[in-house]
């Protein structure tokens, strides 16, 4: 059976902005910023499930799009959060690296699933 790339990789992103999260507000005591980003962090793999489980091409297209923008909203959280001093350079870089490369492959899969729409 062929590996899910963007399955795996955004579950193992959900479970760093997790751990991330609850140092962010355990440890430092920011809450509102913990939530906002927990809550699109770890969307983008539920999301994503979601999407797998479509019933058709079009409910999997909106799932997938729903869980890109979650992408996004992610990255944006991150470099909030980074600006504030909450996160240290090195983790920024690689959560962040993990969220581009997230959003590469929602870029690369909508592409091609829109493309098989045009090609039907």
């Amino acid at each position: 059976m062929k590996e899910n790339a963007i399955l795996k990789k955004s579950e193992s992103f959900a479970y760093r902005i997790v751990d991330f999260c609850h140092h962010l507000k355990y440890d430092l005591h920011e809450y509102q910023l913990a939530g906002q980003l927990i809550r699109s962090g770890t969307s983008i793999g539920a999301n994503v499930v979601e999407a797998q489980n479509s019933i058709s091409k079009k409910e999997f297209v909106v799932k997938m799009t729903i869980a890109q923008k979650e992408c996004g909203e992610t990255m944006y959280w991150l470099r909030v959060i980074h600006h504030g001093k909450y996160l240290e350079d090195a983790l920024f870089q690689s959560l962040y690296k993990d969220c581009e490369e997230i959003m590469w492959l929602f870029i690369s899969i909508l592409k091609s699933s829109k493309k098989t729409d045009l090609e039907s």
